[in-house]
């Protein structure tokens, strides 16, 4: 009987645990792809805690597509889920291989890796200019937050910043929904590039 407990319960914590894992994996491997086609390099902090607070000011979102206005509109309950996971979370670190073939690197060696990484891709790029392919394959550095996700992990809000050098770079907080087996940006609530 005690042996039929430990695996029933080793089938739980799998089943609740391994999901959100699998759905980082395939979250975050979507998001990156989207960038760059290289192997993904992160930071293992997480991050954007106070500008995820900042933009999560309404229980209301809206994005226009395909001529029409599409809506997320959050309970109560769902809102304050979000509040405080992203204060749960402040302190979360991903694990040394987050994906196959990403590396992380220790935050205070971002501007190094950078400009180690870019010095290589412009010795490239010189001796091709015309290679339209060179600009996206240019070395990026990812943090993101923990995903959080609502409502049966259909719905998904994340943030992440993907810097390419010391003054450029691009960052976002989204609601990402699932479609079949592929996380879509759906609404953005807040990013830019700089």
């Amino acid at each position: 009987m005690r042996t039929l407990w430990t695996i029933g319960l080793a089938f739980i914590l799998t089943s609740a645990f391994g999901q959100s894992n699998t759905e980082d994996t395939i979250l975050l491997r979507d998001l990156y792809k989207r960038i760059t086609p290289n192997n993904l390099t992160y930071i293992r902090e997480s991050a954007g805690r106070e500008s995820m607070k900042k933009r999560l000011l309404d229980k209301s979102y809206r994005k226009f597509i395909d001529s029409t206005w599409e809506n997320l509109q959050l309970t109560d309950q769902e809102y304050e889920y979000l509040l405080d996971q992203i204060e749960l979370n402040k302190d979360f670190v991903w694990k040394d291989s987050l994906l196959a073939n990403s590396q992380y690197i220790p935050k205070d060696s971002i501007w190094t890796y950078l400009h180690n990484e870019r010095r290589k891709w412009y010795e490239i790029y010189k001796q091709n200019p015309a290679t339209e392919n060179l600009k996206r394959e240019r070395p990026w550095v990812f943090q993101f937050s923990r995903p959080i996700y609502l409502r049966d992990n259909q719905l998904c809000l994340l943030y992440y910043v993907a810097l390419c050098g010391k003054v450029s770079g691009h960052y976002q907080i989204a609601f990402y929904k699932k479609e079949e087996d592929a996380w879509i940006e759906w609404i953005v609530i807040g990013g830019g590039d700089y």
